[in-house]
């Protein structure tokens, strides 16, 4: 916990980072007053969102180009309570549940960052620097999976097994990334066995006894069996929206299946093109990419294996599915690796200021451009 003379400060910096991003979104897309901003924040996915809270899954027959099934749950789901329940509108809403999950969002970061060592601060303002912070601000499902991503790594510093499943479960209902605590605590599991096959006694040839022997690795038990209940709650996550897929369209797969749609094929050739082979890609994304990669790198050196991992494939995943598109939004869902790379180097003044006016002036250029062609429409 905090001590009282900063229980308020993640809350502070919020509060000057919403200010300064409403004064961008005045000065750069002519939003003129809060009921504007609203308003500019309501396009793209959001419809869809909109809908899904209103009505449930179906199908449009009329539509081409994308399907209610590629969204995920939780937040229409969040939504709808306030909706149904409450008769709100369904773009306040969706605002609401945006904004609350911002707020829990920051004192996440916070905690995360004291347990792990970071400074606390920092790591919050250079989440809220990232080059996608616009969507920090729009109701789309960022906030409430940092917040379940968060969640779930303050559960795994905290050794919580409930914790830790729940947070799981939570994170694979909110996006499909939230799934890839599947590949990452499965690829855990195995560099934790081979770390403590290392640390045993290896002169026994008898290779039922060695592993008995790292089972008996009170660390390993520990981490193993949270691993376990997270993997379980994530496919436990991936029933429960093939259920919710079956009772309203009759797809138990539709969730993934109207996702062509867009017309994304996985191949190793998106690859090459996230990976800046492809020469002809926007430089801001290459650089990124690159940046998120590192911070990825710098996790899985200081031997924080699970959260590298993870980050690593919830980047690298998207780009092989093709999502090029976005994939500046898909780094903020690596943000531990983004954080890590100003902690790592912020005994250096230049990298530090570098590194925040990079990512400040990408967010901008980003904020910019849907502002005047895409959000204020």
């Amino acid at each position: 916990m905090f001590k009282s003379s900063a229980r308020w400060l993640p809350f502070v910096i919020l509060l000057c980072w919403f200010a300064a991003v409403f004064w961008f979104f005045k000065s750069i897309g002519g939003v003129r007053s809060l009921s504007d901003f609203f308003d500019a924040t309501t396009k793209l996915d959001v419809v869809w969102y909109k809908k899904i809270a209103e009505r449930g899954y179906f199908l449009d027959p009329t539509i081409t180009d994308g399907q209610s099934t590629a969204f995920f749950p939780l937040l229409p789901l969040l939504a709808a309570l306030f909706i149904h329940v409450f008769s709100m509108d369904s773009l306040v809403a969706l605002q609401i549940v945006q904004k609350t999950s911002l707020v829990a969002l920051v004192y996440c970061v916070f905690r995360w960052a004291k347990d792990a060592g970071f400074s606390p601060k920092e790591s919050l303002l250079n989440l809220l620097l990232h080059p996608a912070f616009v969507f920090l601000m729009v109701p789309y499902t960022e906030s409430l999976y940092l917040l379940c991503l968060f969640s779930l790594l303050i559960a795994w510093n905290k050794k919580s097994t409930l914790g830790f499943a729940a947070s799981a479960y939570l994170l694979g209902l909110c996006r499909p990334t939230g799934l890839f605590v599947i590949p990452a605590g499965g690829i855990t599991i195995a560099v934790f066995a081979l770390q403590a096959m290392r640390q045993k006694d290896r002169r026994s040839s008898d290779s039922l006894n060695v592993i008995r022997m790292v089972f008996e690795d009170a660390q390993f038990k520990s981490s193993f069996k949270m691993l376990v209940f997270g993997i379980l709650a994530s496919a436990a996550a991936l029933a429960s929206i093939a259920l919710v897929m079956e009772q309203s369209v009759g797809d138990w797969y539709a969730f993934y299946r109207y996702r062509g749609l867009w017309k994304e094929e996985p191949s190793l050739g998106n690859l090459f093109k996230f990976l800046n082979f492809d020469f002809g890609m926007n430089t801001a994304r290459i650089l990124v990419s690159w940046a998120a990669i590192w911070g990825c790198v710098l996790l899985l050196k200081s031997k924080r294996t699970f959260e590298g991992v993870l980050c690593l494939v919830s980047i690298l995943l998207p780009a092989y599915q093709g999502k090029m598109g976005d994939i500046i939004r898909y780094t903020m869902g690596a943000a531990p690796a983004w954080i890590i790379l100003s902690e790592r180097y912020k005994e250096s003044r230049v990298w530090t200021m570098t590194f925040m006016a990079f990512s400040s002036s990408v967010g901008i250029y980003m904020l910019s451009k849907w502002l005047n062609n895409l959000w204020a429409g």
